[in-house]
C-alpha cells in the first residue's frame, strides 16, 4: 500500500496508521468527546473530516492528517453520511431530512 495513511474513527477516538506497518500501532491518536460515525480524507489538503452525532444535530470536524489536530468544527443539521468532492474540497452531508448540504473548511 506504499505507506499510505489509513485513518479510522470510532467511539471517542481517531487514529492514523501507516498502511505498511499496521502492526506497529497508530502513528497519531486523538481522543474526542463524541462518537465519530464517519471519516473521509481530503488528500490534496492533508485533512481528514469526521461526522459526529450531537443531541440537536451533528458536527463536522476537520483534522490535520499529519497529527490529527482539529482545525475547525461546525455544527450542522442531523446527518447520517458524508463524502468529499475531491476537486473543490466541499464536504457533502446527507441529512436526515433528505437534503444534501455542502460545507467547506474556512
Amino acid at each position: 500500500m506504499n505507506g499510505a495513511p489509513v485513518v479510522v474513527a470510532g467511539d471517542q477516538l481517531i487514529a492514523r496508521f501507516d498502511s505498511d506497518q499496521l502492526g506497529a500501532g497508530p502513528q497519531a491518536l486523538t481522543a474526542t468527546d463524541a462518537r465519530l460515525d464517519r471519516v473521509v480524507r481530503l488528500d490534496g489538503d492533508g485533512l481528514v473530516i469526521t461526522l459526529a452525532q450531537r443531541a440537536a444535530g451533528a458536527e463536522l470536524t476537520w483534522w490535520t492528517l499529519a497529527d490529527l489536530r482539529p482545525v475547525r468544527t461546525a455544527a450542522i443539521a442531523a446527518a447520517f453520511d458524508i463524502a468529499v468532492e475531491p476537486t473543490t474540497g466541499v464536504v457533502v452531508a446527507a441529512s436526515t431530512d433528505g437534503q444534501l448540504r455542502g460545507y467547506v473548511c474556512e
